[in-house]
């Protein structure tokens, strides 16, 4: 009920104890409460509440603060949202992954890079690309090109490479090739 009114500032202050409630139903929506229509400083503001949730045990209540902190724009968090790429549950990549599109930064790319040589699965890929060609825009395929050069494992050096489908023409492989790169067998 509270999303239909516009939030002020004693709402969200009364609501925001309610982050700490037991039951994760509770504080999901408290989050998608805090976060609506959140920018600026109310932006960051929130966002140093919501940072400690996307370690909170609960997956649903890390879901809520990356899907919050996505909305708020929040590329200063981008760093602690890039850290759940890692996270054991799948759902919970992919919700990073969507996030950093709208909050990801130069800080994300380690772990862009990381997660595109563990993870095959298709759609957290498709987010992964679109979030790293968001972040790094004209410089996706040098960047890719760059960490599968310096992959130590074939099968990340080759996961590293299938985000260039499309991306890497003939010519720049017989470059690549002339350059004795270690990507070249792979592409």
């Amino acid at each position: 009920a509270l999303l239909q009114v516009p939030a002020t500032p004693s709402t969200r202050a009364r609501v925001h104890r309610l982050l700490r409630d037991r039951d994760p139903h509770v504080r999901k929506h408290v989050i998608a409460l805090l976060a609506h229509d959140a920018s600026g400083e109310d932006a960051r503001a929130l966002s140093a509440t919501l940072v400690p949730l996307t370690s909170d045990p609960d997956i649903r209540t890390v879901r809520a603060a990356l899907l919050a902190l996505g909305t708020a724009r929040a590329r200063w968090a981008g760093e602690a949202v890039a850290a759940r790429l890692h996270h054991p549950n799948m759902n919970i990549r992919k919700t990073a992954a969507a996030t950093l599109l709208h909050a990801g930064s130069p800080a994300a790319v380690p772990y862009l890079l990381r997660a595109l040589g563990r993870d095959d699965n298709p759609g957290l890929r498709s987010a992964l690309e679109q979030a790293l060609r968001t972040v790094v825009g004209p410089a996706y395929a040098a960047t890719l090109l760059a960490a599968a050069e310096a992959a130590r494992d074939k099968r990340a050096r080759r996961l590293l490479l299938r985000a260039l489908d499309h991306e890497v023409t003939a010519r720049a492989v017989l470059a690549l090739d002339r350059g004795a790169s270690p990507a070249v067998p792979a592409l």
